[in-house]
Parts: structure tokens; C-alpha cells; sequence
């Protein structure tokens, strides 16, 4: 874990699949950002960097706005459950 919160520009990679299509995914890629977060010192704020990186490579107005959008579109609940 501690290398891999170490290297920004993995976790930024993971960051810009919440672009997915894909439920299944976005759900796995959220899961694994929330374990960083949980499970690291440094988890919080590498993972907002993270976002803050997606924020800026698809020229979102704010941070989190696609997962935002995400759970207000999701007809399946899967991201939600």
C-alpha cells in the first residue's frame, strides 16, 4: 500500500476511470479510492489530488462532479449499494 500511495500518477490513472461506461468499474475504481483513503495516512489527501487531476485533464467545473452525476444517473443502484 505504501507504494502504491506513493505514486501519484497511479493513482491519478485510477482517478480518470470514473469515466468509465462501465458500472462495473466505476464501482471497483470507487472502492479502491475509498480503501486509499481508509487505509493509508496520506490516503486522503493523495486522492484528492487525484480527483483534482481529473478535475483538470476533462475540464470539469468541480471536483467530484462526474461521480456527482453518476449517482444522480445511476437506474441500477449499483454505484449507490
Amino acid at each position: 500500500m505504501e507504494d502504491f500511495v506513493h505514486s501519484p500518477d497511479l493513482i491519478n490513472r485510477i482517478a480518470l476511470l470514473t469515466d468509465s461506461q462501465e458500472m462495473k468499474v466505476k464501482k471497483s475504481v470507487y472502492e479502491l479510492l475509498s480503501a486509499i483513503v481508509f487505509l493509508h495516512q496520506d490516503g486522503h489527501k493523495r486522492v484528492l489530488e487525484a480527483m483534482d487531476y481529473h478535475k483538470f485533464s476533462t475540464k470539469e467545473r468541480r471536483r467530484f462532479q462526474n461521480v456527482m452525476e453518476t449517482l444522480k444517473f445511476d437506474k441500477t443502484s449499483e454505484i449507490r449499494t
